[in-house]
């Protein structure tokens, strides 16, 4: 029998960019984002809603859309073909990255026999097979982010722990860092539901017998701390073992609320 248990909290910011897709027999979480230059002002705006917005917007419309016998990569590309022409409204072409916005994502479909997942971002799935092992879907961010977390770190002490300051001189790295790793297959590179053509060559597409299958969850990066997969893996189960995804949560706002402390960027 299929249980369904979902939680959802913005945590501190205006803008509404994450999103969940409850739709049997698709199931996912979003986590989408705006354009660098979003961060100090000057973003693009679609009917008072920043670019991420927009992009949770059209995702969710287009699963709360879709039919059973849809395929998953159909529905995927299919928010991506209307991602196109967001951008395309815009007069902005979809090789510069660093100027619109996109979404991590981790979107699952439940058939008779497997359930497929395709992944990109640092979104992630996590699973138990009734064998108790515990696998997880790759962190493709976590060059990316390790680079980036890096530059806010030292911008942050530059700037003597203003974030206002730090996100105004981070503008320039992190629109270079887009450029660089969206939708690429390299080292650092990673998927996003952005419009480009290449996301498919980027995505990570998992199968899973259903007859092996104990527990399956998906996350947003926003909903855990930051870690390699097998740490990830293993402290996130231990969590929920203890309280659900309650109890997930708590430990991550615990997480946030030493690093603010100890004046840590977070991203």
């Amino acid at each position: 029998m299929l249980k369904i248990k979902s939680i959802y909290s913005q945590g501190t910011t205006k803008e509404v960019e994450d999103g969940l897709i409850i739709n049997p027999p698709f199931f996912g979480v979003i986590d989408a984002t705006s354009e660098p230059s979003h961060f100090i002002g000057k973003g693009l705006i679609f009917n008072g809603m920043s670019s991420g917005e927009m992009t949770r917007k059209i995702i969710l419309e287009t699963f709360y859309s879709a039919k059973g016998n849809d395929s998953l990569e159909e529905v995927i590309l299919l928010a991506n073909k209307k991602l196109v022409k967001l951008w395309q409204g815009s007069k902005i072409t979809l090789n510069r990255s660093d100027l619109i916005g996109g979404a991590a994502f981790v979107f699952a479909k439940i058939n008779k026999e497997k359930i497929e997942i395709i992944q990109g971002g640092d979104c992630f799935a996590l699973w138990v097979k009734k064998s108790n092992k515990i696998e997880i879907t790759r962190n493709q961010v976590y060059f990316h982010e390790l680079e980036a977390l890096k530059i806010i770190s030292e911008l942050m002490k530059k700037h003597k722990g203003d974030r206002k300051k730090m996100w105004l001189d981070l503008y320039k790295p992190l629109s270079q860092l887009r450029l660089r790793d969206n939708n690429k297959k390299t080292k650092t590179g990673f998927a996003i539901l952005n419009g480009q053509p290449s996301l498919k060559e980027c995505w990570q597409k998992i199968e899973i017998p259903i007859k092996s299958l104990k527990l399956l969850l998906l996350f947003s990066d926003g909903f855990v701390p930051f870690q390699k997969e097998d740490e990830l893996a293993k402290e996130t189960i231990k969590f929920y073992q203890k309280g659900g995804l309650n109890y997930i949560l708590k430990k991550k706002r615990e997480y946030e609320k030493k690093n603010r402390k100890r004046k840590l960027p977070s991203f």
